[in-house]
């Protein structure tokens, strides 16, 4: 075993709340019985791909109708995904990260989604102007969304702006 697969089991026993040092370094797909059946169970949850690498190594493999489905070319049934999920280590891999790549898409479309809401609702400190205010003794005073004021003389006095 790798020092990855050891990992792996190493977790799986803790998962499993199993004594690990009444494991011994073997693929838990070439076992039988409860203890067996947990592990297997708790890399399947955390560890798909490796399971299904020790899967294939343990004997098992995709079934005649998943390849049928595969070499037909068509949409592949959820039985045949299944099997490919629990047999095929790389199409484990490609859909982790299909999947994680659609998370990362979703939370950058949320991200602008967020910006845009703030924007709307603050506004842009640099060039959004809501409107002037002329008030008496030539006094001005320029708005923005954010609530900002502004002081300006309108009638070329020198009363200064603030």
């Amino acid at each position: 075993m790798t020092p990855k697969e050891i990992q792996i089991l190493q977790r799986a026993c803790q998962v499993a709340r199993i004594d690990a040092s009444k494991i011994k370094p073997e693929n838990p797909f070439t076992k039988s019985g409860s203890t067996a059946t947990l592990l297997q169970a708790a890399v399947g949850e955390f560890a798909p791909e490796q399971a299904a690498k020790w899967r294939c190594e343990a004997g098992g493999g995709l079934s005649v109708q998943t390849l049928s489905e595969i070499q037909a070319g068509g949409d592949l049934s959820d039985a045949a995904m299944n099997d490919l999920w629990l047999h095929d280590h790389q199409f484990v891999a490609d859909r982790r990260r299909e999947q994680s790549s659609a998370v990362e898409k979703q939370l950058a479309w949320l991200d602008a989604e967020a910006d845009k809401k703030r924007r709307a609702r603050e506004g842009d400190k640099a060039v959004e102007t809501v409107g002037l205010i002329k008030l008496p003794f030539g006094v001005a005073f320029l708005t923005n969304t954010i609530g900002t004021l502004k002081t300006h003389t309108v009638d070329g006095g020198k009363r200064g702006c603030a």
